[in-house]
């Protein structure tokens, strides 16, 4: 263990009431589906399906029908899952509102025509459909209008409550807790598989099975390619540290199904290896986020934020610069140099979560990642910490 607090600072904040804060979820998204005059919501997305019906995930491995794994019914208020077992299903949610998975078509329409008001729906949110799926959907439900559930749920997921907060900032916890362990064990010698082994089990140890998305402890380039290459590294054959090596490290694991990550970068030494010029970086990475937590205020466009990075004298980089946060990755997507021009005037919301990050190089030294959690409020970005812990030495 690294000495910092960790997960033990969970026991310092006030327990998440998990019941109440999936019933909060549920009224938000009937009150969405009766503003729109949607009768019913076929939803396929893991993360509208967790919002709506609370049931989690032991893994995210495995197959499945690509179909509505939850409806959710306005006139009844029911929410209804496939599945094939009952472990993670909410106690509010009746065994007899649960549907099998069915690669037959036949088989698997029967199930979603057998839910109750679903034959009688006038109108119909989808958040997803093949071409198949539709076509099914359709020839079953001549009469029914179909509207864009995507952007129902997006509304009704947009403004997080506080015990959403209270989960993202312990996925963070947990998060920070693990890569510490992570930082402790960097050495000349260990290779970047076993540093991404010790995250995985110490964070199963915490109860966590689900990342985010793939841990990644990776040497980061000590000299620029040639262009347009972008001298970041996130995949490779697994590599040994040396002496001197700045190495990157970027994680995150999901919480009642909310994320929370963490990227942050340090220096391989076990000699006194000089770190200043990771210092030099570090200073630069906290002036480019300085700048895009200046125009981080809701009604501000999300264009200002590539334009705040690129003021701030560093490069745009190959990756996402900031995206909102919460059941996974939500909107707004804001990317580096994949879209050169600023067009998107989508304004940033009251309330909304957001990753932001930059990565900056220098040549013969190596690059510096790092991240920051912030909620826009009106009177200014609030960069969250998980909970109560030091932040990450930089």
């Amino acid at each position: 263990m690294s000495g910092e607090p960790g997960l033990s600072s969970l026991s310092h904040e006030p327990p998440i009431d998990l019941v109440a804060l999936r019933q909060e979820r549920l009224a938000r998204c009937l009150a969405e589906m009766k503003r729109t005059g949607v009768d019913v919501l076929l939803l396929s997305r893991d993360s509208n399906a967790t919002f709506a019906a609370g049931s989690r995930r032991l893994w995210y491995a495995g197959s499945r029908p690509f179909g509505p794994t939850c409806i959710v019914v306005r006139k009844t208020g029911a929410v209804h899952l496939m599945t094939v077992h009952e472990d993670g299903i909410p106690p509010e949610i009746p065994r007899e509102n649960l549907y099998g998975f069915a690669w037959g078509t036949s088989t698997f329409m029967a199930s979603v025509m057998a839910v109750p008001g679903v034959d009688e729906a006038q109108r119909i949110g989808v958040d997803a459909m093949t071409p198949a799926y539709a076509r099914l959907l359709k020839d079953a439900l001549p009469q029914v209008e179909w509207v864009n559930g995507e952007e129902l749920m997006i509304r009704a997921r947009s403004e997080k409550s506080p015990a959403e907060l209270a989960c993202i900032r312990g996925a963070m916890a947990i998060t920070h807790s693990a890569i510490n362990d992570v930082l402790a064990a960097i050495e000349p010698g260990v290779s970047e598989a076993a540093l991404r082994s010790l995250f995985v089990r110490r964070a199963a140890e915490y109860g966590v099975t689900i990342p985010a998305f793939e841990a990644s402890f990776l040497v980061s380039p000590r000299e620029a390619p040639t262009a347009p290459s972008f001298p970041i590294r996130r995949s490779g054959a697994p590599r040994a540290l040396r002496e001197g090596d700045v190495v990157n490290l970027d994680a995150g694991i999901m919480l009642a199904g909310y994320e929370g990550s963490v990227a942050c970068s340090t220096v391989c030494t076990n000699s006194g290896h000089s770190v200043a010029p990771l210092a030099s970086l570090a200073q630069r990475w906290r002036d480019t986020m300085d700048s895009m937590l200046e125009v981080c205020l809701p009604g501000r466009p999300i264009t200002e934020l590539r334009q705040a990075y690129r003021k701030s004298g560093e490069p745009l980089p190959a990756m996402l610069i900031a995206h909102g946060v919460g059941l996974g990755m939500e909107p707004p997507i804001v990317p580096g140099i994949s879209h050169p021009e600023d067009t998107d005037t989508t304004p940033l919301e009251r309330h909304d979560v957001l990753a932001l990050q930059a990565y900056v190089f220098e040549d013969g030294v190596g690059g510096y990642l790092g991240r920051e959690i912030v909620r826009l409020t009106p009177e200014g970005p609030e960069v969250l910490r998980p909970l109560d812990l030091k932040p990450l030495s930089q």
